[in-house]
């Protein structure tokens, strides 16, 4: 069963805090408003945020060695608004309530590194590790694990002179590709690669992060969030 992120942010003015963003109540729940500042499921992004799914996905597949947590899961803050807290609170079962304020996410360090791990298809193995791989960056494609008729997880030095022998003798890139997905279909390798924790975080860390600095100085400004399965 998939797990999502529900997330709100405040923003302290007087002393007081107040909602950054609009609710709703649709068919009994509570939602935000419009565009919210986050709402992807990004299992990585999770477990930085409230060890929540670290290190593991969907039906308990290892993805990883997983993260060092800003913090566990701390609930609902006392002092939050009304409006926020009735948020928080409507969605049932939701768990592992937690807040971070902007300054605790500046300070925590993006640049540490996690190894990740996963099974690509021979195509996108041969793809990414020509040349990405390289440059640092993880699979565009990958699963936790796969199985079926015909189906064989290899490691990577008993895929590569297989992949070696098809493309031998093409050049063009576009047919490489095409040979490896339709003469290959059910062959998979096993894969490990390390990512910094800010890559990982993807689109928190270049889509929400820069909104929520419009909103005020780092301290007086804070994500409040909880999960469900």
């Amino acid at each position: 069963m998939g797990c999502d992120i529900h997330l709100a942010a405040e923003v302290r003015q007087d002393g007081v805090w107040t909602p950054a963003q609009e609710f709703e109540n649709e068919e009994g729940c509570i939602r935000v408003k419009g565009k919210g500042f986050y709402g992807g499921r990004n299992y990585r992004l999770f477990s930085i945020l409230a060890d929540v799914r670290n290190g593991y996905g969907f039906a308990g597949v290892r993805t990883g060695e997983g993260f060092c947590p800003i913090s566990p899961p701390r609930g609902i803050p006392e002092d939050c608004h009304p409006a926020t807290r009735l948020y928080l609170e409507s969605y049932d079962p939701g768990h592992s309530h937690s807040y971070h304020t902007m300054a605790q996410l500046l300070e925590f360090d993006w640049t540490q590194v996690s190894r990740l791990q996963g099974v690509l298809s021979a195509k996108e193995f041969w793809d990414w590790d020509r040349y990405s791989r390289g440059q640092g960056e993880g699979p565009e494609s990958w699963c936790g694990g796969v199985g079926g008729i015909g189906v064989r997880v290899l490691e990577e030095e008993e895929m590569r002179p297989i992949i070696n022998a098809k493309l031998a003798g093409i050049q063009n890139h576009a047919e490489k590709l095409k040979v490896l997905e339709t003469e290959l279909p059910g062959l998979y390798v096993r894969c490990a690669w390390d990512l910094p924790y800010y890559k990982c975080a993807d689109e928190f860390m270049s889509c929400t992060m820069p909104r929520l600095w419009k909103l005020g100085r780092p301290e007086d400004v804070r994500i409040l969030f909880f999960f469900d399965n």
